[in-house]
């Protein structure tokens, strides 16, 4: 008698797994899964989030077809098949019998698919994409060297005046007279 594997291939176009809880938040609801989602209102997606930011990527409708309607994989296994993705655009998962699969040159990591508790986001994500009143782009890796020159511990307030003038930034947690200015980026 001959058993048959079902084995789906997911491939994801970038590193979601950075919004998931850190390694090290303890004292916190932790989210340590990326959940994929075939059939959501936006297509399917990997969704991700620690409670406090949340990220959706859209998936290859045509790969995702023989996918569960949902899965939450490990984001450790995500996060080594994203290292080993070497010169490819997108890092592949496998899902095999209840696990998710990264392969790496040292082997296959396997780990359990997670248990299947993600938060509503939808109704969040919706309440998001409202018609912005200002609209600019910004470099966040010199907004957070901002931020460390001012003080701060990462976390600031931005006053923006409209998308082509500076942004002042303030410091929430840093010196009261500190501040800074960046300028946005074209979008």
């Amino acid at each position: 008698m001959t058993t048959t594997t079902e084995t789906t291939t997911i491939c994801f176009p970038s590193p979601v797994f950075h919004a998931c809880s850190p390694k090290a938040d303890s004292g916190r609801y932790e989210m340590k899964a990326v959940r994929v989602q075939k059939d959501s209102p936006l297509g399917p997606v990997a969704i991700a989030t620690d409670g406090r930011i949340l990220a959706v990527v859209p998936l290859d409708p045509e790969a995702c077809e023989a996918l569960p309607d949902s899965a939450m994989i490990p984001a450790s296994t995500l996060e080594a098949a994203w290292r080993a993705k070497g010169r490819h655009s997108e890092a592949r998962v496998r899902i095999i019998d209840g696990a998710a699969v990264a392969s790496t040159k040292a082997g296959d990591i396997a780990q359990k698919l997670a248990d299947d508790r993600f938060p509503n986001v939808f109704p969040i994500l919706e309440s998001a994409q409202g018609t912005p009143t200002v609209r600019f782009g910004v470099d966040a890796a010199l907004l957070l060297r901002l931020a460390k020159a001012i003080g701060s511990d990462g976390r600031c307030i931005l006053e923006v005046q409209d998308a082509v003038h500076p942004i002042l930034v303030r410091a929430i947690d840093g010196q009261a007279e500190a501040y800074g200015v960046i300028m946005s980026v074209m979008i």
